[in-house]
């Protein structure tokens, strides 16, 4: 049963969410969390300058503390990053830069309420990444507030932070970075 609710809720797309139980993706996608970018008809206005080579791909729903509402795109397929002669970028290794997630236009930074504090509350879990903040929330025990940032500089806004932060003041902050943080200088530097 299980996997034919997941089939259905999934439309029988392959979801590359690891991490995460069956259940879990299930009652994300039921409760419009992440959703299904399959054509460009389906990307919601701010997302469609990325152009027809951004779907298909997951849309994730991020929902700050004040209720302000972001739109997130992970193409199926990473869109390179051009220069100003419109080629692609390329690392120092001579790799493709690409984007891996893309923003809906005038987005702002958002802290991403994953699972919202209760008033016994006392710990939170500030998690890097947007797949690994819903993992992380499947496996947070009950009373624990899990958010959600897209990278690990976007606590702050020129190294001051963002103004959501506030809702963190009192309560015991856990902050979960990437699998990169002992190999990416930009990690450790956050």
């Amino acid at each position: 049963h299980l996997k034919l609710a997941l089939d259905k809720a999934t439309r029988g797309y392959k979801f590359a969410v690891t991490g995460l139980s069956p259940q879990h993706v299930v009652h994300i996608v039921a409760s419009g969390g992440v959703m299904l970018g399959m054509t460009m008809r389906d990307l919601p206005d701010g997302l469609s300058h990325w152009g027809a080579q951004a779907a298909p791909g997951l849309l994730f729903r991020h929902q700050g503390p004040d209720g302000t509402v972001s739109m997130q795109l992970r193409p199926d397929t990473p869109l390179p990053v051009l220069d100003a002669d419109g080629k692609p970028k390329l690392h120092k290794n001579g790799s493709p830069e690409v984007r891996k997630y893309l923003l809906a236009k005038g987005s702002h930074v958002v802290l991403d309420v994953v699972t919202a504090p209760t008033k016994e509350t006392t710990v939170c879990w500030v998690v890097e990444g947007t797949k690994q903040r819903l993992a992380a929330a499947s496996y947070a025990k009950p009373g624990i507030a899990v958010y959600g940032i897209d990278g690990c500089s976007n606590w702050s806004s020129g190294r001051v932070p963002i103004p959501d932060l506030d809702v963190v003041r009192s309560m015991h902050v856990v902050v979960f970075f990437d699998a990169d943080l002992d190999t990416n200088k930009d990690v450790r530097n956050a």
